[in-house]
This record gives structure tokens, C-alpha cells and sequence, in this order.
């Protein structure tokens, strides 16, 4: 038998219920699973079947070639790979199914909590920018200390305020100057300030780098000491409802001149006097004027040649606002165009004069009994004032204040 078993390649029989070899059991035939104790009868005809190959492994790998009705056997082992097949499809999908569950969760926590991601995140974020940036703007680098800020920005501002900003950029040396000149404080605001030097340079830019030590000159405005500052600010008080309307106040103390404000008319009468003394050219000149504020055209070229030929001499006439705006970003300064005669909206004869970057208090000197309490478009004056330069593109000649007097 044995021979004749590995002539044939017969194998043995293998027990349906656990796949171990099934052993003979010499005295009733049958055969018995030596591994679960199962039995088995088989016929005599069942010998006569042939298994050419079996491999059975883990129920995994299943390779049969049959001849004959091993049907049982067969069918176990695809049963086996079906639930193991089955088995692992399930595994997969609870695995999926678990990983969607989480991602979703998290998906769903994030859509719930993101305000407090964002309110949280945002500051913090904030606190390090500018953490860094105040960082940077205070290191001091071989070239020095960046001031942030240009000598235009710093014009106009609180001279505390400015004072504060550059002892934070890093500055040591910073002194203040005093300019005792303010009336009433309402154009030009108590410590408002009109310049800052840094080591004597009055311009300089946001970019501008300087030694900590450097010198810085701190000018300001404010009224001079002794004054009550109740003038101040009833002078405050009274200006909100004249900047309402559109114009600029003007104190009222100034209707009478100070001391020193006479001696300045009277210097300036004075000087008039002396420049019109001789008597040929002040006629000469005083034609050549008269023709200039009777010329039609403002463009006409007899002004651009009076401004030229007369440059820094003084005239004196009759005139109007015909517009007043603000010079740039200052609150305190005007553009202010003169035209000649009275104001009128449909007329208008001579050169297109112009008071420029000028402050009403400080610089047109207004004299006279009759000062009113605001100023602006439609006011006629008598004007005296030094003739500036003639700007051909926009046709303005400029003039320098020495007086105006409401008329």
C-alpha cells in the first residue's frame, strides 16, 4: 500500500470538520480524525476516488483538482474562505467606518470652536507683531535709531505727545523750546508744536536714523507766562460754534493792538514811507500798480513783468477773499486768494493774489477798530503786503502780509 501510494500520489483523507488527516480505525473500517475525534464511514467504493492534489492552509489557499465526489471536503474549505474573505471585508469596513467617525468629530469640534481659535489666535498674534516691530524700531543699528515719523507729520502735534513717542523710539537727549506767542489758543493750540530739530536739522524723514544721544529740539506754542488760563478756555468755549459755519474765528482782544503790535505797524508805516520817498519812481510805480488791478485777464503778461521787476517791494489796496482754504494737513494755516476791489460772484478784474501757508493771528497782522469775530469768504480789506514771486502755471502771485484791515 505504501508503494502503491507514492506510484499513484494518493493523500490522505482529511476530516471536514477541522482539516486534520483522518486515521483508519483497523477494526470497523472507518476512519477517525485524530485531532477532533470525528468519524467517518466511507463505502468500499470510496476507495476507488482520487484526490490528485490537496493543499489546505490556514483555510486561505485552497488548490484541488478532483476526480470523483469529495464534495464535503471541497465545500468546507470554500465555505472557510467565504467567511474569512467575508471576515476581512467587515474588518476593512468597521476600520473605515471608525476613521470617518473620527475625522468627523474633529471636523465638528473645529466648526464649533473656531471663533474661540480666531478671538484667541488674533491677539496673540497681534501682541507678537507688535512685540517685534517695537523690537525692531528700538534696536539701535550701526547707522542709529529709526524716528518713525517726518518733521511734517510732527508739526501740529502735542509737543508731550512727541516728546513720548521719541523717548520710546529710544531717544535720550530731548529738550524743549518755548515760543510764548499764543492770544486766545483757539487757531493754534496751547504746546501744539511748530518744529522739532534733530542734531539742527529742522527736515527729516520717517526713515531718518539718528544716535540715541543725538540732540532733539522740542518747539512749541503756548501762552505767554503770567496769563490766566481762563483766557484759554473761554477762548476754547466760544470757537465751536464759528467753526460750524464754515469760518475762522478771530479773538476779540485783538481788536485793540498790543504795544508791540504798534511798534511793528508803526516800523512798518515807516518803511512804506521811506520806499516811496522819492517821488518820480513812486509814480512810475504806482502807474505801473494801478494798470496791473485793472488788467482783465489774470494770465496777462504785464503782471508776471510787474511781479518781476518789483519783487520784495510793498504795495497797498483795496481787496476781497474770494477763497480761503486749509494749507495741507495743518488745522491752523490758510491759502487765502486776494482779488482786487470789492467782492463780488460774477466779476473779477487784476492778478489773482495769494496768501500762503499763513496763519490769521500770526501772520496778516490785522489792524483797525472794526476787527469782527470770524474770517472768510466775501470779507473786503485793505491790504499791505510785499510782493512775492508770480507762479506762471497756476497764474497766482504770491504776496507776504505785512497788514490787513477790515473795511
Amino acid at each position: 500500500m505504501e508503494s502503491n501510494s507514492k506510484r499513484a500520489g494518493l493523500v490522505p483523507f482529511i476530516c471536514t470538520q477541522c482539516c486534520a488527516h483522518l486515521e483508519r480505525d483497523p477494526e470497523s473500517e472507518n476512519f477517525i480524525c485524530g485531532y477532533c475525534g470525528t468519524k467517518f464511514h466511507f463505502e468500499k467504493e470510496a476507495n476507488s476516488y482520487n484526490i490528485q492534489s490537496a493543499s489546505v492552509e490556514h483555510v486561505n489557499s485552497v488548490n484541488i483538482i478532483k476526480k470523483g465526489t469529495v464534495e464535503s471536503v471541497l465545500s468546507f474549505v470554500e465555505n472557510q474562505q467565504k467567511t474569512k474573505a467575508e471576515e476581512e471585508r467587515r474588518r476593512k469596513e468597521e476600520q473605515r467606518r471608525i476613521e470617518e467617525e473620527e475625522s468627523k468629530k474633529k471636523y465638528a469640534f473645529l466648526r464649533k470652536n473656531w471663533p474661540w481659535f480666531v478671538m484667541i489666535g488674533i491677539p496673540i498674534f497681534c501682541f507678537i507683531m507688535a512685540f517685534a516691530l517695537q523690537a525692531s524700531s528700538k534696536s539701535e543699528t550701526a547707522d542709529g535709531i529709526r524716528v518713525n515719523i517726518s518733521s511734517d507729520d510732527l508739526k501740529g502735534e502735542n509737543y508731550e505727545d512727541v516728546i513720548a513717542n521719541l523717548k520710546s523710539a529710544g531717544f535720550t537727549n530731548i529738550q524743549t523750546k518755548v515760543m510764548q506767542d499764543l492770544i486766545t489758543g483757539w487757531l493754534t493750540k496751547d504746546g501744539e508744536v511748530e518744529q522739532v530739530e534733530i542734531d539742527g536739522k529742522k527736515d527729516f524723514s520717517s526713515d531718518s536714523r539718528y544716535k540715541s544721544d543725538v540732540e532733539i529740539i522740542v518747539t512749541y506754542h503756548t501762552f505767554p507766562s503770567g496769563e490766566s488760563e481762563e483766557t484759554a478756555a473761554s477762548a476754547s468755549s466760544g470757537n465751536t460754534e464759528s467753526e460750524a459755519a464754515g469760518v475762522t474765528p478771530i479773538s476779540e482782544s485783538s481788536n485793540k493792538p498790543t504795544a508791540t503790535e504798534e511798534a511793528a505797524i508803526t516800523e512798518t508805516t515807516a518803511k512804506i514811507i521811506q520806499e516811496t520817498t522819492d517821488a518820480e519812481l513812486a509814480t512810475e510805480f504806482q502807474d505801473e500798480f494801478a494798470a496791473v488791478l485793472a488788467a482783465k485777464d489774470p494770465e496777462d503778461p504785464s503782471i508776471q513783468e510787474f511781479a518781476e521787476k518789483y519783487e520784495g517791494r510793498t504795495i497797498e489796496f483795496d481787496g476781497n477773499i474770494a477763497a480761503m482754504n486749509l494749507h495741507g494737513d495743518y488745522n491752523t494755516r490758510y491759502d487765502i486768494l486776494i482779488l482786487a476791489g470789492d467782492y463780488s460772484e460774477t466779476t473779477a478784474v487784476g492778478p489773482n493774489f495769494q496768501f500762503r501757508d499763513v496763519s490769521v493771528i500770526l501772520d496778516l497782522n490785522l489792524t483797525g477798530s472794526n476787527i469782527p469775530d470770524t474770517i472768510g469768504v466775501g470779507d473786503n480789506l485793505h491790504i499791505t503786503a510785499e510782493i512775492g514771486e508770480y507762479e506762471e502755471g497756476s497764474s497766482l502771485l504770491l504776496l507776504k502780509p505785512v497788514s490787513v484791515e477790515f473795511r
